[in-house]
C-alpha cells in the first residue's frame, strides 16, 4: 500500500512554478522519449508544456511552453489530459474548458513529433457537464477501449462508456457517480490509478476544499465496485482550495507518486515513500510429450509470464517420480536456463533403452525458488511426464519332464510360452528344436495353440493382448532299442513393431526326456525236462526242448519254440510266432498280428487280438481266431473252428465238408445254425457264412461250395 511523503524546496521538481491560478497538472511522454513530461492548466485558459530534458528517473524540466503542438487558448480554466483515444499509437489532448465542454485535439504527427488538428467539441459523445469540467480517461471495464470520466463544478463524476472500440470510440450517454462514486462537494477533478498493486483501478477525486477523496476499488479490473471515500489517504494533504490531483511514475522506481494543483497556481509533490519490492518473472511448469523407451523423447515446458532479462534466468529444480534419474532415463541436472528474452525453455526426458520388463514410470519435477524469479503457485509449480515401456520378454517351460515313448503310435508331450511386458502389440517369436532326439523322426510339431495365437510353421504369432502358448509335440513310438533321447526347445525373438525390443532373458532350453521302453532280445532254451520260460519287452527266442513246457514271451516280436511234448504258449505283446511242435499244444497269440503253428497231434489255437495267422497242423485241432480278421488253417485231422458274433471275419483256408477228416465249426456266445445264412461268394468256388439279421460276415470259406454246408457242419458251443 502507497505511502506518500511530500517534498518540498528543490526536492519539488516544480519548485518555483506557478501557472497563475488554479492548476491542473497532467503527465504523457509525448515525445515518446522514454521519460515523463509535464502539462499544466491555468486559469488563464492557456495549457503549459514542460518538456523533461532529463531521464525517467531524474526528470529535468525546461521552461514552460505554452499551448504546445498548436494547442489553443480555451479562455478560462483549462483542464488537459492525454489519451490515445483513436489507438494509432500516438497521444492526443483533451483540455476541459470553463463553460463545461471538452476539447478534442486530435494527434495527427506522430508519437514523437506530436501536431495537434483544431479542436472538436465534446467529440464522441461527450457532452456539456455544467462548469469547469475536468476530464480523464481510463479503461474501467477492462474491455480494451478507454472510457471518460469528466468532473463538474456540481461535485459530480460524470461517466461516459465506449461501447465502440479502442479504434473507433463512442460514448454512451453519462452516468453520474457510478461504481459507488459521490458527490465531493465542488469541483471534482478526478483521476484513476491502481495505487493498491491489486490490478484494478482505483479512483482520487479532487475538490474545492483541497482535499482529495480515496475510492478503493473493491470489485475486479472488468466490474469496479468502489468503497467508501477516504479524505486525503496515505498522507496526502489538505492543499489549500481547488484540489487537482494526478499521479505517475515520476522517478521509475515502480511506484506511483502523487502531484496535486491548486487555485493558488502552485504542483505540490507527494513522493510515494513505499518500499518498492522487486518485479521478478514467474515460472512455471507444464508436461510436453511423453517419453518411450527407444522411441519419443519426453518434454517438461517452462514458461515466464514476461521475457527473461539480459543474461537469462537460471531455474532450479527437483526430480522426483517413479522412475530413477540418472538409470531409467538421461540424468538431470536439477537447473534450466532461459535464454535472454525468452519466456520458455524445455527440458528433455530420454529413456534409457534397457531390455527390462518394467511397468510404465513417472518423472516429475517439481520447480525450486530462486532470487531472480518467482514459482507459480500449485499445481502450476510441478508436473509429470511418463516414460513408456517397449520392453517383451518370452518364456518357455516343459510341462512334460519325461516320457515313455511306446511301442506304436504317438503320445503328446507340451510346452507353454509366456510373454509378458508390451503384451498390447502383437509380435513373434521363432521355437527351435534340439536335443538327441531327431525332429520329423522321433518327434513331430502338432500343433501351436492359445487365445490370440497363430503360427506359420516354428514361427509363433502372438496378438495384441495375447499372453500364453501351448506347444504341442507327438513322442512317435518304435521298437527299436536306444538309449533315452532328449527334446531341447528354445526361442529367438523374430518380429516387433516399430519402437519396441523383444528378449529371451532365460536362454536355457526346455527340455523332455524321451525314455526308452525297448529291451533287447533274449534266446532262452530250457531243458528235456518240463521248462518254465519268460521273455521280457524285447525280441525274445524261447526254446522249450522236450517235455512239458510253459513259455510265455512278453512284449516284443517273439519266437516261441515248444518243441516236443504238450506245452503251452503265450505270445503276449508284439507281432508273435508260435509254433507248438509235437503232442498236444496249447498256443495263445495275444496281443497284436499273431503267427500260430499248432504242429502235429491235437492242438489248441487262439489267436487273441489282432490279425492273426493260425495253422493247426495234423491231427485234430482247434482254432479260435479271435478278434480281428484271422486266416484259419486246419491242417490234416478233424478240426474245431470256432466263430463268434463281434469278431471280425476270418478266413479258412482248408475247411473239409467230407470223411473222415471233415472239420465242425463251433458258434460261440449263443449263436445257433438257425441264424446263419450260407451264400456262395462272387467266386461261387467260395463261400460266406453271415448272421441273418446283422449280415455280419462270419467267416470265408476258400474251395468249399455253399450247397455242400449243412446244419452238420456246425455245433453251438
Amino acid at each position: 500500500m502507497a505511502n506518500f511523503t511530500e517534498q518540498t524546496g528543490s526536492n519539488n521538481p516544480f519548485n518555483g512554478v506557478n501557472v497563475g491560478y488554479f492548476a491542473t497538472p497532467t503527465f504523457a511522454d509525448i515525445d515518446s522519449d522514454g521519460d515523463l513530461d509535464a502539462f499544466v492548466g491555468s486559469e488563464d485558459g492557456n495549457t503549459y508544456y514542460f518538456q523533461n530534458t532529463g531521464t525517467a528517473s531524474a526528470l529535468a524540466f525546461a521552461d514552460p511552453v505554452t499551448n504546445a503542438f498548436n494547442l489553443t487558448d480555451v479562455r478560462y480554466l483549462a483542464s488537459p489530459t492525454f489519451a490515445d483515444i483513436d489507438s494509432d499509437g500516438d497521444l492526443d489532448a483533451f483540455v476541459g474548458e470553463y463553460l463545461g465542454n471538452t476539447l478534442y485535439y486530435q494527434n495527427t504527427g506522430t508519437a514523437s513529433a506530436p501536431a495537434f488538428a483544431d479542436p472538436v467539441t465534446n467529440a464522441f459523445n461527450l457532452t456539456d457537464v455544467g462548469r469547469f469540467p475536468d476530464p480523464t480517461f481510463a479503461d474501467i471495464d477492462s474491455d480494451g477501449d478507454l472510457d471518460a470520466f469528466v468532473g463538474s463544478d456540481d461535485g459530480n463524476t460524470y461517466y461516459y462508456q465506449n461501447t465502440g472500440t479502442a479504434s473507433a470510440p463512442a460514448l454512451a450517454a453519462p452516468q453520474i457517480n457510478p461504481f459507488n462514486l459521490t458527490n465531493v462537494g465542488f469541483s471534482a477533478s478526478p483521476t484513476f490509478a491502481d495505487i493498491d498493486g491489486d490490478s484494478d483501478l482505483d479512483a482520487f477525486i479532487g475538490n474545492n476544499e483541497g482535499n482529495t477523496y480515496y475510492y478503493q476499488n473493491t470489485g475486479t479490473t472488468n466490474a469496479p465496485a468502489f468503497a467508501a471515500p477516504q479524505i486525503n489517504a496515505f498522507n496526502l494533504t489538505d492543499v489549500g482550495d481547488y484540489a487537482s490531483p494526478t499521479f505517475a511514475d515520476i522517478d521509475d522506481d515502480g511506484d506511483l507518486d502523487a502531484f496535486i494543483g491548486n487555485n493558488e497556481g502552485i504542483i505540490r509533490y507527494y513522493q510515494n515513500s513505499t518500499p518498492v519490492v522487486p518485479i521478478v518473472p514467474i515460472v512455471s511448469i507444464a508436461a510436453g510429450t511423453s517419453a518411450a523407451e527407444g522411441g519419443a523423447t519426453g518434454t517438461f515446458i517452462l514458461s515466464l509470464n514476461e521475457a527473461a532479462p539480459d543474461g537469462g534466468i537460471t531455474v532450479a529444480y527437483t526430480v522426483g517420480g517413479s522412475a530413477t534419474n540418472g538409470s531409467d532415463y538421461t540424468a538431470l541436472t536439477g537447473t534450466a536456463t532461459f535464454a535472454s528474452g525468452a519466456t520458455t525453455a524445455t527440458i528433455n526426458v530420454v529413456a534409457t533403452n534397457d531390455a527390462i520388463i518394467d511397468p510404465n514410470e513417472s518423472v516429475t519435477i517439481t520447480l525450486s525458488d530462486g532470487a531472480s524469479y518467482d514459482v507459480a503457485t500449485t499445481p502450476a509449480d510441478t508436473a509429470t511426464v511418463t516414460i513408456a515401456d517397449n520392453d517383451i520378454a518370452y518364456a518357455i517351460v516343459a510341462n512334460t519332464a519325461t516320457v515313455a515313448e511306446g511301442n506304436t503310435g504317438t503320445r503328446a508331450i507340451t510346452y507353454t510360452i509366456t510373454r509378458t511386458g508390451r503384451t498390447d502389440v502383437a509380435s513373434s517369436v521363432n521355437i527351435g528344436f534340439g536335443g538327441s532326439a531327431t525332429n520329423n523322426s522321433d518327434y513331430t510339431l502338432a500343433q501351436v495353440a492359445g487365445t490370440g495365437i497363430t503360427n506359420t510353421g516354428n514361427t509363433v504369432n502372438f496378438a495384441s493382448g495375447a499372453t500364453s502358448a501351448t506347444v504341442t509335440l507327438n513322442v512317435v513310438g518304435d521298437t527299436v532299442v536306444e538309449s533315452n533321447e532328449t527334446i531341447q526347445v528354445s526361442l529367438t525373438p523374430n518380429t516387433t513393431p516399430g519402437g519396441f525390443q523383444a528378449t529371451v532373458p532365460n536362454t536355457t532350453p526346455a527340455t523332455t526326456t524321451i525314455t526308452n521302453d525297448d529291451a533287447a532280445g533274449l534266446l532262452r532254451t530250457g531243458t528235456a525236462g518240463n521248462d518254465t520260460l519268460y521273455g521280457q519287452g524285447g525280441n525274445d527266442t524261447l526254446q522249450g526242448l522236450a517235455g512239458n513246457d510253459n513259455l510265455q514271451s512278453g512284449g516284443g516280436k517273439d519266437l516261441v519254440l515248444g518243441g516236443t511234448g504238450r506245452d503251452s504258449l503265450m505270445g503276449g505283446a508284439g507281432d508273435d510266432s508260435l509254433d507248438g511242435g509235437d503232442d498236444n499244444d496249447t498256443l495263445l497269440g495275444g496281443d497284436s498280428n499273431d503267427s500260430l503253428l499248432g504242429g502235429n497231434n491235437n492242438d489248441s489255437l487262439l489267436g487273441g487280438a489282432g490279425n492273426d495267422w493260425l495253422d493247426g497242423g495234423a491231427n485234430n485241432d482247434t482254432l479260435t481266431g479271435g478278434t480281428g480278421s484271422d486266416t484259419l488253417t486246419g491242417g490234416t485231422g478233424q478240426d474245431f473252428f470256432v466263430f463268434a458274433s463281434g469278431n471280425r471275419a476270418d478266413t479258412l483256408l482248408d475247411f473239409t465238408t467230407t470223411g473222415s477228416n471233415q472239420d465242425t465249426i463251433g458258434l460261440a456266445g449263443g449263436l445257433r445254425f438257425e441264424q446263419l445264412t450260407i451264400t456262395s461268394a462272387a467266386n461261387p468256388a467260395n463261400t460266406i457264412i453271415k448272421i441273418t439279421d446283422s449280415d455280419e460276415i462270419l467267416a470265408t470259406l476258400i474251395a468249399v461250395q455253399a450247397n455242400s454246408l449243412n446244419s452238420s457242419h456246425f455245433l453251438s458251443i
